[in-house]
């Protein structure tokens, strides 16, 4: 996937922190935290060296072991917040 590509050129020791996870049928949703060092460019923004944390609710749907879709929002009012 192309968005995964970008983050970990950016984010280069970009680690998802997996809070929960359901599976309905074919549809896996999933609740996270991602968390790296912006590095490199990103939407624009070139790298920081700043530590980050964004949250994301990710839903896929998986077909014979392989996602077919993806639909995914990420929680702004929390996002791009200085990791501790």
């Amino acid at each position: 996937m192309v968005l995964y590509k970008r983050l970990r050129e950016a984010f280069p020791d970009f680690k998802p922190e997996i809070h929960w996870q359901k599976v309905d049928g074919d549809i896996v949703t999933t609740f996270k935290t991602y968390h790296g060092t912006h590095l490199g460019n990103f939407l624009g923004h070139a790298g920081t060296g700043t530590r980050v944390s964004f949250e994301t609710v990710d839903a896929m749907k998986v077909v014979d072991g392989q996602i077919t879709e993806h639909w995914g929002s990420l929680i702004f009012t929390r996002s791009c917040s200085k990791s501790a």
